[in-house]
């Protein structure tokens, strides 16, 4: 399989996801102990994990800018969408995981 993994080098398949914050500015910052992450690349790292979850839970790119499943062409859309889900969004999840693990 042959991923194509543009700006983020995030990548969702099945119920596995990747995400590499190697191309997030600023990056790291060097603390004497170890590397900690900025608050903007932190920020930036939720949001994509989350989106990236809510793909291996079915999820495709929503159409509000504001939804975590909207689909960042550039960074600044990262940076302007919120870590959650819209009301849509939500309900297709719950139902998706309702049908792909029924005990809960």
């Amino acid at each position: 399989m042959i991923m194509v993994l543009i700006l983020f080098f995030s990548e969702a398949f099945e119920r596995v996801c990747i995400v590499s914050i190697t191309r997030f500015k600023p990056c790291v910052k060097s603390d004497e102990k170890d590397n900690v992450l900025d608050k903007k690349t932190e920020e930036r790292t939720i949001k994509t994990v989350i989106h990236e979850l809510g793909h291996t839970f079915g999820l495709h790119h929503c159409e509000n800018y504001k939804c975590v499943m909207f689909f960042s062409n550039q960074i600044s859309d990262t940076d302007n969408k919120s870590d959650d889900f819209c009301e849509r969004c939500k309900k297709l999840l719950k139902i998706n995981i309702k049908n792909e693990l029924p005990g809960l």
